[in-house]
C-alpha cells in the first residue's frame, strides 16, 4: 500500500517538477565530464592555486582587499572555502596542492541552478511551462556557455549570473504579484488572498531580490546591469509603468554604485596598451554586438581569445559596417516592428553585455573586447525570445525545428567542452581559432616547458613576442627558460625588457635578482628582491630568492627569516623547506633542519637535493647507513649529482670501504672536474689505501 501511495504522490506532482528534472539531466549529460578537467594556466593560477590567501583558506582576507584590480569578495570567499576541502598532497597534484574537481563541481552545480532560475523566470513571463522549458534549454545548452562552466575561473560569471537571475526571479515574482496584474498573480498561485498577505509576500520578494543583487555585485561587478534587465522585463513583459519600475529599481543601482566606482578606480586606463577615443567607442560596441549575434546564430570556432582588441577592430574599414548595422537594425525594429517581447529580448541581451561592449575601457580589451563568458547573463534574452515564439502559437513544425536546434546545440557544446580539459588542449584550440593569439602562444609555451620541451616552449615565446613585441610576460617566460638552460645573462636581458615594459611585474624582479646573484651582483640583486616584496608582500618567490642571497653572504639568521616568510605564504614551497634546512644545519639546529628536509621529501618524494641534504645531516650525526641510503636514493633520481657522489664517498670512507669511496670521488670529478672537495677527498682516500697495502 505504501508503494502505491508513493507512486500516486509522484504522479500528482505538477508538470514543472518533471520539466525541471529533465533540464538537470540533459545539462548534466553535456557538462558533467568537465568535473574531471584540470586547472588551466589561464588565470586559474593567479586566482586560485598560486594565490596563498585562497590556498590557505583565509576567508576574511578578500572582504578587505582587492585582487588584480577587482573587488569580488564573494567569489574569492567561496574559492577559499572550496580550497579548505580540496587540499591534496602536492606530489599527487603536480605541485599544486589542490584538487580541481571540487572547483569544477561548483561551476556545474551553479550552472544547473541557473538553468532552473531561467525556467522559473520564463514561467512567470510566458505562463507556459513547455515554452519556458524550451527557453531554459537554450540558455543552458548553447555552446557560448561552455567557457564559463568548464573554466574554473569562469565561476565568477556563473556565480554572478546565479545571483543576478535569483534577483530577477524574485523581483518579477514581486512585480507579477501586484494586485493590478491579476492574471499574472493567478499564474503564481497567489489567488484571492487578503491584501495584507499579498503585501507581506511582495515585501519578502522585493527584499530577497535586493539582497541577491547586492551579493551578485560582490561576486562580479558586471552584475550592475541586473536592475536594468529586471526593469526591461517588468516594463515590456508585465506592462508596468516606467515610473513604477524606476522607483523600485533605482535604489538597487545606488546600493551598487560604491563598488562600481571602486572597481573602475582600481583598473585605471593607463594600464592599457590602447584606449579608443570616445567617438569611436560606439563603433566598438556595435561591432561587439554584431559579433555576439553571429556567434549566437552560428556557434562555431569558439575560443578564449578572438583577438578583437580595439586597435585591431578600428584599423579595419569594415568596422563602419559591423559597428553601425546593429544601431540601424535596432532603429528599424523600434520604428516598424515594435513588439514588447522582441524589445525585451533584445534589450536583455544587449544589457547583459553592456559593461563590456567597449563604451568604457576595461583591461581585458588589450586581448579582446569580446569573450564567450560575457554572454552568460545576456543569454536570458535569446531564451526569452524562443520561449515567447513557442508560447504564441502551437505548431508541430515549430516543435520539430526547436528539437533539432537544441539537439545540435547540445552536441556542439559536448564537443566544445572537450577543448577545456587542460591547458594544452585549450591553447592548441585557441590557435586554431585565432592563429595570431599571442596569449595562446605564450601559455602553450608554459605548458611545453612544464612537459620538458624547452626548445618548443621558447619557439612559442618567440612567436608571442613577434605578434606582440611589448608582451612583458613572454619576455619573463623566455628569461626563465634561458636561465634554466644556464644562459643566465640572456635570461637577465629578457627580465630587464619585461621590467622596461611593466615595472610592476613582481616575478621579473624576483627572477632578475636570482640571475644577478649568479653573476655576483649582490647589491642589485637584493634591491630587486626588496622591490618585488614591496610590490607584492605575498611573493613567496621573492622571499626565497632573498633568503638565497643572504645565505650566500653567511647572514644565516636573516636568511632563515626570509625562508620562513616564504613558507608562511606558501607552506608547500618545497625548495624553501630544503634551503631553510641547509641554513638551519649551518646554524647547528640539526633537528629543525631534519624536519624541513623530511617535509620537502613529503611534498616531493623525487627531490634529489633534499635526499642528499638529509643524508648529509644524518652523516653529521654518524648515522652512516641511513645517510648512505638517502645518497643512493638521490643518485637513483639524479645520477649526475656530483655533490651526492662526493658525500657518499665520505660516508663509505668512514665505514672503511675505501675502494667504493674512491669510485664515487672519481665519478664526482668526472661530472664536475672543478669540485675541489672531491679532489681533496680522493687524494686523502688514495693515501689511506696506500697505507693499507702491505709492503713486500
Amino acid at each position: 500500500m505504501e508503494t502505491k501511495k508513493k507512486k500516486s504522490f509522484i504522479l500528482r506532482l505538477p508538470r514543472h517538477y518533471y520539466l525541471s528534472l529533465f533540464l538537470i539531466v540533459v545539462a548534466l549529460g553535456v557538462f558533467a565530464r568537465s568535473y574531471r578537467f584540470e586547472f588551466l594556466n589561464y588565470d586559474d593560477g593567479i586566482n586560485i592555486y598560486d594565490n596563498p590567501h585562497v590556498k590557505q583558506s583565509e576567508l576574511s582576507y578578500f572582504l578587505k582587499e582587492q585582487h588584480l584590480g577587482l573587488y569580488i569578495p564573494l567569489t574569492f570567499e567561496l574559492w577559499a572555502l572550496q580550497a579548505r576541502f580540496a587540499k591534496v598532497s602536492p606530489a599527487e597534484s603536480g605541485g599544486i596542492g589542490l584538487n580541481p574537481q571540487l572547483f569544477h563541481l561548483s561551476n556545474i552545480i551553479a550552472h544547473l541552478l541557473n538553468i532552473l532560475m531561467v525556467f522559473f523566470i520564463l514561467r512567470i513571463l510566458t505562463r507556459n511551462d513547455w515554452a519556458a522549458w524550451a527557453g531554459a534549454l537554450l540558455f543552458g545548452l548553447h555552446p557560448v556557455q561552455v567557457e564559463p562552466v568548464a573554466w574554473i575561473t569562469g565561476f565568477k560569471n556563473v556565480l554572478s549570473g546565479l545571483l543576478s537571475l535569483a534577483a530577477i526571479w524574485q523581483y518579477l515574482s514581486y512585480a507579477a504579484s501586484d494586485p493590478s496584474i491579476k492574471t499574472y498573480g493567478r499564474s503564481l498561485g497567489i489567488g484571492d488572498q487578503g491584501s495584507e498577505s499579498i503585501k507581506k509576500r511582495r515585501r519578502v520578494h522585493y527584499i530577497a531580490a535586493a539582497a541577491f543583487f547586492v551579493l551578485a555585485i560582490l561576486a562580479m561587478p558586471m552584475a550592475i546591469v541586473t536592475p536594468l534587465v529586471a526593469g526591461m522585463l517588468s516594463y515590456w513583459m508585465l506592462r508596468r509603468s516606467f515610473r513604477q519600475c524606476c522607483a523600485e529599481l533605482i535604489p538597487w543601482a545606488l546600493l551598487a554604485l560604491p563598488i562600481v566606482i571602486l572597481t573602475k578606480i582600481s583598473q585605471p586606463d593607463l594600464e592599457m596598451e590602447f584606449i579608443a577615443p570616445l567617438w569611436q567607442r560606439p563603433l566598438l560596441a556595435g561591432d561587439a554586438v554584431m559579433f555576439y549575434f553571429s556567434k549566437l546564430a552560428w556557434p562555431v570556432s569558439l575560443g578564449p581569445d578572438y583577438g578583437r582588441s580595439p586597435g585591431f577592430v578600428l584599423e579595419h574599414n569594415w568596422v563602419y559596417f559591423t559597428g553601425l548595422v546593429p544601431y540601424l537594425f535596432g532603429a528599424i525594429l523600434a520604428w516598424k516592428w515594435h513588439r514588447p517581447w522582441l524589445m525585451a529580448s533584445l534589450g536583455v541581451f544587449i544589457a547583459g553585455v553592456l559593461p563590456v561592449l567597449g563604451f568604457v575601457a576595461f583591461v581585458f580589451q588589450d586581448i579582446s573586447t569580446v569573450a564567450d563568458r560575457y554572454l552568460y547573463l545576456a543569454m536570458l534574452g535569446p531564451a526569452l525570445a524562443l520561449a515567447w515564439c513557442l508560447s504564441a502559437q502551437r505548431r508541430v513544425w515549430k516543435n520539430l525545428i526547436f528539437g533539432l536546434i537544441i539537439a545540435m546545440l547540445g552536441l556542439r557544446s559536448a564537443h566544445q567542452i572537450g577543448h577545456w580539459k587542460n591547458s594544452s588542449s585549450i591553447f592548441k584550440h585557441a590557435l586554431e581559432v585565432n592563429p595570431e593569439s599571442w596569449l595562446a602562444n605564450n601559455n602553450l609555451g608554459m605548458v611545453l616547458e612544464k612537459q620538458g620541451k624547452p626548445q618548443e616552449a621558447m619557439a612559442r615565446y618567440d612567436e608571442a613576442l613577434r605578434l606582440k613585441p611589448n608582451f612583458a610576460e613572454a619576455h619573463l617566460n623566455l628569461g626563465i627558460a634561458l636561465q634554466r638552460q644556464g644562459k643566465t645573462e640572456a635570461g637577465a636581458a629578457h627580465y630587464r625588457k619585461a621590467l622596461d615594459i611593466d615595472p610592476s611585474l613582481v616575478e621579473a624582479h624576483s627572477n632578475l635578482a636570482a640571475a644577478l646573484q649568479e653573476r655576483g651582483q649582490i647589491d642589485e640583486a637584493i634591491s630587486h628582491c626588496l622591490e618585488a616584496i614591496r610590490l607584492n608582500p605575498d611573493s613567496s618567490g621573492a622571499y626565497f630568492n632573498l633568503g638565497n642571497i643572504l645565505r650566500l653572504q653567511e647572514k644565516l639568521e636573516e636568511a632563515a627569516a626570509s625562508y620562513s616568510e616564504a613558507l608562511r605564504i606558501d607552506p608547500n614551497f618545497t625548495e624553501a623547506h630544503n634551503n631553510l634546512g641547509i641554513t638551519l644545519q649551518k646554524q647547528g639546529k640539526i633537528q629543525e633542519a631534519t624536519a624541513h628536509y623530511r617535509e620537502a621529501l613529503k611534498l616531493r618524494p623525487n627531490y634529489a637535493g633534499a635526499h642528499m641534504n638529509l643524508g648529509n645531516v644524518l652523516q653529521q650525526q654518524e648515522r652512516l647507513e641511513e645517510a648512505i641510503a638517502y645518497y643512493n636514493e638521490a643518485l637513483k633520481i639524479n645520477p649526475s649529482l656530483a655533490e651526492a657522489h662526493n658525500n657518499m664517498g665520505l660516508a663509505l670512507q668512514k665505514q672503511g670501504k675505501i675502494a667504493e669511496a674512491v669510485m664515487h670521488y672519481n665519478e664526482a670529478l668526472r661530472i664536475n672536474p672543478d669540485l675541489e672537495q672531491a679532489r681533496f677527498n680522493l687524494s686523502r682516500a688514495l693515501r689511506e689505501m696506500k697505507k693499507d697495502i702491505p709492503s713486500r
